[in-house]
């Protein structure tokens, strides 16, 4: 009975669907089936994708292309901007060394009643005042070493006109006569510099004739111009002062004559300032710096004045705020202060006046020890 009962069950799990090791039923596999027009779109989009992003590399390389070839175009007028430049340029020198550290001058021609007058021109800091190094000032005279062609030149220069390195910061030099020929120097033209603008400039930064490109951005209220310096290049721009600041269009912008570690600004000493040297030259006795605030005149300066404070007063000539100035002067801060007393009435300035004195060995010294002026104008 027992073998018969094992077979039973034997044939009754022969006959299930279910085989013996699986908990549930298997689910057949579905065929997906993609129609021929579906499978079409796909490939059409596909194909229209492709070509979209091959159209889009051309444009790219195109552009890449364009941009490549303006920039080598740009390099090209650079260059022909800066060798005309170099021409414009020299190395200055004490007389008392030949070697060492070297400043900037720039060449400048100016028609002076239908005459063609040459000047150099450097920065008055540069004669004598910031010790870079002792002995090492230009003083008076000076050797300035022009390259002409291949050759370079030692020509005797003399300062004939200067604006203290607190004021306008510039000094106006003569050659003699049978040295100009070599010269190619810049027009001082009569243009009006839209701001901002791009300013490019060469010079003799650390001995090594160096190209910079920045945008000249601004102007303080007493009319010298202002750059923004690369921050890296802070650093290596000492004796580059005197080496011209022109446009793209090599225009004469100004003279750089100074940089400020602390804001990265650069000043550019502007047309006015060479022009009011030159107006100085001719007529010693001229006043020709002008000081305005508001639009209002406050007082006129011979070009080698300088104010060394500026104060306001009240109704009583009680003093309600005083400064004492440095370089380079501006007008900024007593702007601000005149609106933060409404009872001011007065301006008073106190100007110095710098000069050359000859010591006992016969050398020249720049001397600001003069006795002061004092000039009181009411407030605008």
């Amino acid at each position: 009975m027992k073998r018969l009962f094992l077979l039973f069950v034997a044939g009754v799990l022969l006959t299930q669907s279910t085989p013996l090791y699986a908990g549930k039923k298997s689910t057949p596999k579905k065929r997906v089936r993609l129609s021929t027009s579906r499978l079409t779109r796909s490939l059409s989009a596909g194909i229209q994708t492709h070509e979209a992003l091959a159209r889009r590399i051309s444009e790219l390389e195109q552009k890449n292309a364009q941009l490549a070839a303006q920039n080598q175009l740009e390099r090209a007028y650079q260059s022909q901007l800066f060798d005309r430049a170099r021409r414009a340029v020299f190395r200055a020198f004490p007389y008392e060394s030949s070697s060492g550290h070297a400043f900037t001058g720039t060449i400048i021609k100016h028609n002076y009643k239908g005459r063609e007058e040459i000047f150099g021109i450097v920065a008055t800091h540069a004669l004598q005042g910031v010790p870079y190094s002792a002995g090492l000032f230009l003083n008076k005279e000076f050797q300035a070493v022009y390259v002409h062609g291949n050759v370079a030149h030692i020509i005797p220069a003399k300062v004939v006109q200067f604006s203290p390195f607190s004021m306008r910061d510039l000094a106006l030099v003569k050659f003699d006569p049978e040295f100009e020929i070599l010269f190619d120097p810049i027009p001082l033209e009569d243009f009006t510099l839209k701001l901002p603008a791009q300013g490019y400039s060469q010079g003799y930064a650390c001995n090594i004739l160096s190209k910079q490109t920045f945008p000249i951005v601004g102007m303080t209220s007493v009319g010298t111009l202002t750059s923004h310096l690369p921050a890296a290049e802070l650093g290596q721009r000492s004796g580059l002062c005197g080496a011209p600041v022109f446009t793209k269009d090599f225009r004469l912008a100004g003279i750089h004559i100074g940089s400020s570690y602390t804001t990265n600004t650069g000043y550019i000493a502007p047309l006015s300032t060479i022009k009011s040297l030159i107006q100085a030259y001719h007529a010693a006795d001229t006043q020709p710096i002008l000081l305005s605030i508001g639009g209002r005149e406050i007082g006129r300066l011979a070009v080698n004045e300088f104010v060394s404070r500026i104060e306001i007063l009240d109704a009583s000539y009680r003093t309600l705020w005083k400064e004492d100035t440095k370089a380079k002067f501006s007008l900024g801060a007593a702007e601000e202060e005149l609106a933060n007393h409404p009872q001011a009435a007065y301006i008073r300035l106190t100007i110095g006046k710098s000069f050359w004195e000859q010591d006992a060995q016969g050398s020249y010294i720049l001397d600001d020890n003069s006795h002061p002026r004092l000039l009181i104008t009411p407030v605008p």
